[in-house]
């Protein structure tokens, strides 16, 4: 996002992604390597689920110049 382009990742990709998140997330942000958790609808897209999970805002834009 930060550069203005889309991510795109596949189910299975995100799948994975998801689960490692959410196997280390609680530890993760005690140590301060991911901030408070995002809240993401319940019915977005599982890569945007980790995202939230680990702190990041899948809504995040990059600010205009």
């Amino acid at each position: 996002m930060a550069t203005g382009q889309k991510l795109n990742v596949d189910d299975e990709l995100a799948a994975v992604l998801y689960e490692d998140i959410a196997g280390k997330a609680e530890m993760a942000r005690q140590y301060g390597v991911f901030g408070p958790e995002v809240s993401v609808s319940p019915t977005a897209p599982l890569f945007d689920r980790a995202l939230g999970m680990a702190g990041r805002d899948p809504s995040w834009k990059r600010p205009a110049a």
